[in-house]
């Protein structure tokens, strides 16, 4: 046998980087006895002894110090994942509480206690006016009427009215005014009841100072200018209780002139005005 060393070739297959395979070669003979094989003569025996590359190096076993460390940060991390998740579900519901809360309410501000609301304040104490010096509140006053609660207007002729003088007509009484403007004269007839309604007719007619003479209407209304079918009440109600009637012709300025009304049952026979016996009720007035 040789000592020669021979690299055996390289076999299909092998990656480029396996690690490369020590290998150890050397001859026997006959003589070797532990290495003896049956012939009878002497031959070359070339042993080859791979030997695997060596294990990489593993980490050490975990001591007990290693191992408490370890279990203390994963009990952390679950407290950790835990709080996590209630604070999660807390504000998941804050919010659907919001969300689902009736329309138009918004949520009311937080309240911040301060140091001074936590201690308890006693009311101060206020005086009380004695009862003998309390005055009683005055009463308050009556709405003015509007329009439509005012009634109907006034008679315009204000105080230039006679006296209220009994009718004919059972529980009515009437009286005779004038008033003067713009150079107009009007004669004006009022009328009213003492107690329950009427209806009555009223006339009117102008005379001269003596009280004989008819000066309006002129010829052709033998009973003056006549009203039919006047409501008459104690006081009026919905329509006024007088009547006015311009006198359309020319009149005397600084003269009297008398106002002459009178008043009969609804239907009845009209005044003769112009019957020297008939006056009726009387208020003079002068044309200034």
């Amino acid at each position: 046998m040789t000592g020669q060393p021979q690299t055996p070739p390289n076999q299909p297959g092998d990656a480029a980087d396996r690690p490369a395979e020590q290998s150890t070669s050397f001859t026997a003979t006959p003589a070797d006895r532990a290495r003896t094989y049956q012939t009878g003569r002497d031959q070359n025996i070339h042993e080859h002894h791979h030997y695997a590359p060596a294990a990489p190096p593993t980490a050490p076993a975990p001591t007990r110090g290693t191992l408490k460390s370890g279990v203390t940060w994963s009990l952390a991390a679950v407290v950790i994942l835990a709080l996590g998740a209630v604070v999660g579900v807390d504000l998941w519901q804050r919010h659907t509480a919001q969300d689902t809360g009736p329309a138009g309410r918004t949520a009311a501000p937080p309240v911040t206690a301060s140091a001074s609301s936590d201690r308890p304040r006693s009311p101060s104490p206020s005086p009380t006016p004695p009862a003998s010096k309390a005055k009683p509140n005055p009463p308050a006053p009556a709405p003015a009427p509007s329009p439509s609660q005012s009634g109907p207007p006034p008679n315009p002729a204000g105080e230039n009215c006679g006296r209220w003088n009994t009718t004919k007509v059972p529980r009515t009484e009437v009286r005779a005014c004038g008033r003067v403007e713009d150079d107009r004269f009007y004669m004006i007839a009022e009328w009213r009841t003492t107690s329950g309604s009427a209806l009555v007719d009223v006339y009117l007619w102008l005379k001269d100072n003596t009280g004989k003479s008819v000066i309006y209407p002129e010829q052709g209304s033998p009973t003056g200018i006549g009203f039919h079918a006047m409501a008459a009440w104690p006081t009026p109600q919905d329509k006024p209780q007088w009547k006015e009637w311009e006198v359309r012709r020319d009149l005397v300025h600084g003269a009297s002139y008398e106002v002459c009304v009178s008043v009969t049952e609804r239907n009845g026979a009209g005044p003769s005005i112009y019957n020297p016996a008939v006056s009726g009720f009387q208020y003079r007035l002068i044309y200034p």
